[in-house]
């Protein structure tokens, strides 16, 4: 990948993504929603540039030029990971190795911008390695949310865990869960009761993400 910035104007500008520009500046195109109104997920990026180098609170238009843009499968992220995108930054990527892993060598790639992290990385890298390498084991893997609910009293509270405990029950959930999202699965849920506090553990399985938010909205519509 290549990274290229601009001085002021982009390339493409001019070839009838100014007037999209004006459009957008005068409110006619929401500039949040440029992929899908152009259908062009890089053309998109080239007139979000323009807006946002004529809005307030940015220091200059160099300053969003000098963001590089070209050469991005901006494809790959809209609806999945990013937002109102106008470029991207490269950073640079060290190696950190070698790591004896469950008998098996890994060098390690690190993308940072902090000094002396890669080597410090490395360097303990190597001391494992040469201390026989070391072993890992998954003992399980999901995304937790822990909603406190309060009923109207220890009765009702007790019945929403036995409700929750029934299998059949926890296949309803999953289906309301999976209405919130591709990615996520609500795996399990077990509850506490203390009193007519029940104390629900719903946790989940998020696919790549760390899932945090998806988690979230997920067991709010469970709990609704």
């Amino acid at each position: 990948m290549v990274a290229h910035t601009d001085t002021h104007t982009d390339t493409a500008v001019g070839n009838g993504v100014d007037a999209v520009v004006e459009k957008v500046c005068s409110d006619e195109l929401p500039v949040h929603s440029l992929e899908r109104e152009l259908g062009d997920c890089a053309r998109a990026v080239l007139v979000r540039r323009e807006w946002l180098k004529r809005q307030p609170g940015v220091a200059s238009a160099e300053a969003v030029g000098r963001v590089p843009h070209e050469g991005f499968d901006y494809d790959a992220v809209h609806g999945a990971c990013a937002e109102m995108v106008f470029g991207y930054i490269p950073l640079p990527v060290g190696v950190a190795g070698p790591l004896l892993l469950n008998g098996k060598t890994y060098q390690v790639p690190l993308a940072t911008v902090e000094g002396a992290l890669i080597a410090s990385t490395r360097r303990g890298c190597k001391a494992i390695t040469a201390a026989g390498g070391a072993s890992a084991a998954v003992l399980s893997q999901g995304m937790t949310r822990a909603p406190v609910i309060r009923f109207p009293s220890a009765i009702r509270a007790a019945a929403f865990a036995a409700w929750m405990h029934d299998p059949a029950n926890l296949a309803v959930a999953q289906e309301q869960f999976a209405t919130t999202t591709r990615f996520g699965r609500l795996t399990s849920c077990r509850v506490t009761v203390a009193g007519r506090y029940a104390y629900a553990r719903f946790v989940c399985a998020t696919g790549d993400a760390m899932g945090m938010n998806m988690v979230s909205k997920g067991v709010s519509a469970v709990l609704d």
